[in-house]
């Protein structure tokens, strides 16, 4: 009888132990308790517009042009800060902009990390570059970050080559 009494005061123990460390782990993964609705917006669909040769600092690049051709079903509140809004730090750094973007290849490598996005109009056309003789990845895609609420919006992927989707 004792034994079977300790037993279960040890579970339930056990699961408070298991519930105070759950809830203390949500609490450090997401220190922006507020950011935690995501707001409904369109999937960026993604398309190539073009590439162009630039030279910068001596160096030879292909510049991949790109748009977002459902930007203008983008609400401009999405983009908003209201005043007094506090966001949190920004991965890039220099820009005060709620949403940003990022270019990636399929496969994951970041060719254009953080590429702010102050306005829907902002995602009708932006670029990101290759280095000429690098190999250009055959399919690359966006994500947009909204930073007051922690979502993040993937696009569908395109060739940079050809324009062709998948």
């Amino acid at each position: 009888m004792k034994v079977q009494i300790f037993i279960t005061f040890a579970t339930v123990a056990v699961f408070q132990l298991l519930a105070f460390s759950t809830t203390v782990q949500a609490q450090i993964a997401n220190p922006y308790p507020q950011m935690t609705k995501q707001v409904a917006a369109p999937v960026p669909k993604l398309a190539l517009i073009g590439a162009v040769g630039e030279t910068k600092a001596g160096v030879a690049y292909h510049k991949i042009i790109l748009t977002i051709t459902n930007a203008d079903k983008y609400d401009s509140e999405m983009f908003a800060v209201p005043a007094g809004t506090k966001l949190p730090p920004n991965p890039c750094g220099y820009a005060a902009t709620r949403v940003v973007a990022a270019v990636y290849a399929e496969g994951g490598k970041h060719y254009a990390s953080c590429m702010p996005v102050p306005r829907p109009g902002s995602l009708d056309r932006f670029s990101f570059l290759i280095e000429k003789g690098k190999t250009v990845p055959p399919f690359v895609f966006v994500v947009l970050t909204d930073r007051k609420t922690g979502a993040a919006y993937r696009s569908n992927l395109i060739s940079p080559s050809t324009g062709l989707s998948k």
